[in-house]
């Protein structure tokens, strides 16, 4: 049986050919210590990096020049003797020094190049599969498992690389595929790359089956059948933004996931860059949160110097957060919204996939700010555990999926549709249940919304504007408009002689912008995207305020709770955990988002409907500290007096 890590840290060591001293430096001693003081269960270690370098003792690849030792033996060794798992770490897409030595095993890009791009970057070399690179790879993964045997593996850069080197032409040729087709090239490519994927795993999983085993470049749902955990890894505002979509989806596909966060300030191999611990603290809060696992990306130093801050903030870090460790250990997210995406929303390689990611980036940060409790799911997904689903801005469906969501409405569950959520994949035909008529594409460049007053008081009386273009609704009978379009007086754009930038609002052009019936709300234009590139406090408002009347009795509700705070629900056995994180992360500038240490909230009232669930205690998990509560029809309610950072509260049943 596999044991999964939960405290781990995950070490880069691209070193280039030239540096000196490779390991000189290095004391395996003290930094197993280092490790042991984080309470630290795993890491992972190149074996060979992006640069092609080695770092065992290997037959078939190039050890580091400089590198006089067996630096992963001795690693993994330390590690066996401390009880601390060690995966081994191989690039997959990239192998540069391989690659300059072996031009053959190079990616031949359609435009007849082996480099593509900006030379520092470094993709701008990359090796093909289907080349003997491939047997070469493999070659040196059966060196591993046989003479080391690491816990597990760490798959790099399996990225998806257009070639047309002899050896995919010829294959592309015998399939029947068109060669000289710029997608058709691309989809071979992806085949290939996921068929090499694929030996790898095959050959790992026959080595040692209970070894740790993860692709880094396929999605979740692409590696479904191949690695065993799944990991999340992002920096800067990528952060930000990817986290709360990936910690929400993942937990979903019945794999362990662990929640890498960088120690970096601003990117990958930033050497001199640290985080603060209050940004490590929130983020690694957060996926745990959200019941994911914790590991701590580093780069090792080429000579092996033990960089005590980066040590001393990942113990620290750690220690703040094994503090709840009884919280996490199996522990199940509480949710009652879905919000339904695309599959290919997490292919950012298709124009439609990266619309329809940040339709779901800017859900999750409405959601995170309302306090909601939800879920990132795809159509293939049970529905019935959901009282709410949300379709967001993309989320054209089949008739398959049509019919379980019509089963879902017949059993008292709601929609939300957004945009195109609901019609039918190819044409404007609304395959949900809902009073309303699709003609198309809005015509209205702006388009302006102009919401009822009883239906929303907060909202604007005025106009405000859809920046985004959306869809023209026509309400049917047993609908209700709660929002109208406006269109614009002019509409924006060159008319041959001026260039209509100044498109004040106009009057009502029959479309609705908003539409409620029994079933559920449609929004006519793709909210989550426009607030993710706009975020017009309104929208949050107004969204707020519609899913109330789709759900008007949530399980928690909280106030005096900022927007910029984040809460989720867990649940264990007979106890149920309140995670709340007091952090305000701001971004400053494009590639970086900064936390400030947590100020202190007083008087959060919180509100817990329970159904006829009574609890024994509520208290702090940390300390045991117990707070006052009462209990009124069904819902439990209690004050917090003072929160400062990340805590968990933990309401026990009998």
């Amino acid at each position: 049986m596999i044991q999964f890590p939960q405290w781990g840290c995950f070490f880069d060591f691209h070193t280039m050919p030239s540096c000196p001293q490779v390991g000189e430096n290095f004391d395996v001693g003290q930094f197993i210590k280092e490790l042991k003081s984080a309470n630290i269960d795993f890491i992972v270690f190149p074996a060979r990096c992006n640069l092609g370098m080695a770092y065992y003792n290997t037959r078939k690849g190039i050890r580091h020049p400089s590198l006089e030792y067996d630096l992963f033996g001795r690693i993994l060794e330390a590690c066996r003797q401390a009880g601390i798992r060690c995966s081994a770490y191989l690039n997959v897409g990239l192998s540069h020094e391989e690659g300059l030595r072996h031009r053959d095993w190079l990616t031949t890009w359609p435009d007849g190049s082996a480099y593509k791009g900006d030379r520092m970057n470094n993709f701008f070399r990359r090796m093909c599969y289907n080349s003997p690179y491939a047997d070469h790879f493999c070659s040196m993964l059966q060196e591993l498992t046989d003479e080391y045997a690491p816990d597990g593996f760490f798959f790099d850069c399996a990225t998806i690389n257009p070639c047309i080197g002899c050896e995919c032409i010829r294959e592309m040729k015998e399939r029947g595929i068109d060669w000289q087709n710029e997608k058709a090239v691309f989809e071979f490519a992806r085949l290939s790359r996921d068929r090499f994927c694929q030996r790898i795993a095959n050959q790992i999983k026959q080595a040692n089956p209970n070894a740790l085993l993860y692709f880094n470049g396929l999605t979740f749902q692409q590696q479904a059948d191949l690695g065993n955990y799944l990991e999340f890894e992002a920096l800067g505002r990528a952060i930000y933004e990817s986290l709360p979509v990936k910690a929400h989806y993942a937990r979903k596909l019945n794999k362990p996931v662990l929640n890498m966060i960088g120690r970096f300030h601003k990117s990958w191999a930033d050497f001199g860059g640290i985080c603060s611990a209050d940004a490590l603290e929130y983020f690694l809060g957060y996926g745990l949160a959200n019941t994911m696992r914790c590991t701590v990306g580093d780069h090792f130093h080429p000579r092996g110097d033990i960089q005590k801050p980066v040590f001393d903030l990942i113990r620290t870090v750690y220690g703040k957060l094994q503090r709840f460790s009884d919280c996490y250990q199996d522990a199940e997210a509480v949710t009652e919204f879905a919000l339904l995406t695309p599959e290919y929303a997490f292919d950012y390689s298709t124009l439609d996939g990266q619309k329809a990611l940040f339709a779901l980036w800017g859900a999750a940060q409405m959601f995170d700010q309302m306090h909601l409790l939800y879920d990132v799911i795809t159509p293939d997904m049970d529905f019935s555990a959901y009282r709410v689903l949300v379709l967001l801005d993309e989320t054209r469906i089949d008739p398959q999926t049509a019919e379980r969501i019509k089963e879902f409405l017949q059993n008292g569950g709601k929609v939300f549709c957004c945009g195109q959520g609901g019609l039918a994949l190819g044409s404007e035909q609304m395959l949900l249940p809902l009073p309303v008529q699709c003609q198309g594409t809005s015509p209205c460049n702006p388009a302006y919304i102009s919401v009822k007053a009883e239906v929303c008081p907060e909202f604007p009386e005025m106009p405000v504007t859809l920046y985004h273009q959306g869809m023209s609704y026509r309400a049917q009978p047993g609908a209700e408009i709660l929002a109208s379009i406006i269109k614009p007086m002019v509409e924006h754009g060159w008319d041959g002689e001026h260039g209509n930038y100044y498109t004040p609002p106009d009057k009502e052009n029959g479309d609705a912008a908003v539409i409620e019936s029994d079933n559920g709300i449609l929004f006519s234009h793709p909210l989550f995207q426009t607030y993710r590139e706009c975020s017009q406090p309104c929208f949050l408002q107004l969204t707020k305020t519609l899913l109330k009347r789709l759900l008007p009795e949530s399980i928690l509700e909280i106030r005096n709770f900022p927007g910029y705070c984040r809460t989720t629900l867990t649940r264990q056995k007979n106890r149920l955990h309140l995670h709340l994180m007091n952090f305000h992360p701001e971004s400053p500038s494009p590639s970086v988002v900064l936390v400030e240490p947590p100020g202190v909230l007083t008087g959060i009232e919180v509100r817990l409907n329970m159904q006829d669930k009574t609890p024994t205690r509520i208290y702090w998990a940390d300390t045991g500290k117990e707070l006052p509560w009462q209990k009124t029809d069904r819902q439990i309610q209690f004050e917090i007096d003072r929160l400062q950072g990340y805590q968990v509260l933990t309401i026990e049943f009998v």
